[in-house]
């Protein structure tokens, strides 16, 4: 879930990045605007580390209440 998190989303997101210059560069000509893609980047390796974090301590927190 990380690996996905920040490896192929961001990927994802660079690639709908780059398709979107190219259709902006085609709608300055004749060619007729398509729509634009998402262009979210996914989380950064420190949001995934951070939310590992908060995962495993909120998880950790309710463990011990149940105890």
């Amino acid at each position: 879930v990380i690996y996905d998190a920040t490896g192929i989303r961001r990927e994802s997101g660079r690639q709908a990045v780059l398709i979107n210059s190219i259709i902006e560069e085609f709608s300055k000509g004749k060619i007729p605007p398509g729509e634009k893609l998402k262009e979210v980047l996914g989380h950064t390796p420190g949001e995934a580390f951070l939310g590992t974090l908060l995962g495993l301590t909120i998880g950790f927190l309710v463990y011990i209440s149940v105890i």
